[in-house]
């Protein structure tokens, strides 16, 4: 069911799909659309068109495509997105960020606070701008970088003493698994090369190869990035095309008596609570109840026939067990990605829910991935 506040402006054609979450103030321009389960929070406005009373050198475009948030993306109070700007699902813009116009804007992005994006750019997916850094026009981010805060990049050599043209205004391109150091600057027209480290405070002025560590003023090449760090971030490139973070998996069943019957054979835990009527009556559960571990055991359906799937190892598993199965209660197991980790694993919040919707197991799995993955 979609929520919106009577105090947000939604105007018509813009269209909010159900799960969607609109809080107080929120403006929402014509053709923009709001995926389900994103939510919109106070004063946020989308696809507004940029307007200028005449004083900026880039002519503003009056065309536009739809606006576009993603399923399960959040904005933060105060946020921005201009029109014709896409972004993908499950990623977060922090307070007062600034999207402008026909940018794209990844899956599992971290947009944070007052970050400022301007025109034409796009932003790989993965990827973590943090606070009060400003991404300049025409700018290309790829996937899995990260950039630190106060960071600066900009896009025309001229600084505005020649007319605006996009053959000389251009921002950096910023290639795969990069991460650039607080308060660096990023000049216009740079390329900065996959799996790169630039030092905080660093000037970049020309293009940086792959695989190397920048630093300095303006920056140089100091050494090649490990190789240990080439081969994890390989690797992580390798699993993320096919495990990301948010990613889940389910399986549910119908638990029978014969099932818990069936259990009680096989680990030989007979407790009256489980096998016997009579006597499960007179407990607190008032009937009977199926082995916790049964419950569980669901979980290892979903890691081993789903998510992940065939060929994962089970590593660790922490359970909780917040609320009985009964008998002919139909049951949910869902396991989530929330980590990549080193040397091919991978950690995932893993839950149990009933056919209310009641958490009655909670957890966390570490697994090995399949096909290997780290030595």
């Amino acid at each position: 069911m979609r929520r919106i506040s009577e105090y947000a402006k939604i105007y018509e054609g813009a269209v909010i799909e159900e799960g969607a979450i609109i809080h107080d103030f929120v403006v929402v321009y014509p053709n923009a659309v709001i995926r389900t389960g994103a939510e919109i929070f106070e004063h946020c406005v989308v696809g507004r068109p940029p307007k200028a009373p005449g004083c900026t050198s880039r002519e503003l475009s009056t065309e536009f495509g739809e606006t576009v948030i993603g399923k399960e993306t959040m904005l933060s109070p105060g946020c921005t997105v201009y029109a014709g700007t896409k972004i993908g699902h499950n990623t977060l813009l922090g307070d007062n960020c600034s999207i402008r116009e026909d940018c794209r804007i990844g899956d599992y992005c971290i947009i944070s606070r007052n970050v400022s994006v301007n025109y034409n750019t796009t932003v790989g997916n993965r990827t973590k701008i943090m606070d009060n850094t400003h991404i300049t026009g025409n700018a290309i981010i790829e996937d899995d970088v990260f950039i630190s805060v106060l960071v600066a990049t900009t896009n025309d050599n001229t600084m505005g003493r020649e007319e605006y043209d996009e053959d000389h205004v251009g921002g950096p391109h910023i290639k795969k698994n990069t991460t650039i150091g607080a308060a660096a600057n990023i000049l216009p027209n740079t390329v900065i090369g996959e799996n790169c480290i630039v030092g905080a405070g660093a000037v970049v002025t020309k293009d940086v190869p792959d695989n190397k560590v920048v630093m300095g003023i303006p920056a140089k090449i100091i050494r090649d990035v490990t190789d240990d760090a080439v081969e994890s971030n390989e690797v992580k490139e390798k699993e993320a095309t096919q495990y990301y973070i948010g990613q889940q998996g389910k399986f549910s069943k119908t638990i029978s008596e014969a099932d818990v019957y069936g259990f009680a054979g096989i680990c030989g835990d007979f407790n009256p609570v489980h096998v016997n009527k009579n006597e499960a009556e007179k407990s607190i559960f008032g009937k009977q109840v199926a082995h916790g571990l049964l419950g569980s055991s669901l979980i290892s359906t979903v890691l081993g026939m789903n998510l992940p799937g065939p060929g994962t190892v089970y590593l660790s598993q922490s359970l909780q067990f917040k609320a009985p199965i009964f008998i002919g209660d139909t049951v949910e197991a869902q396991a989530t990605v929330v980590e990549l980790l080193d040397k091919g694993k991978a950690k995932l919040n893993t839950k149990v829910i009933n056919q209310d919707g009641v958490l009655v197991i909670t957890g966390e799995a570490i697994v090995k991935l399949p096909g290997g993955g780290y030595k």
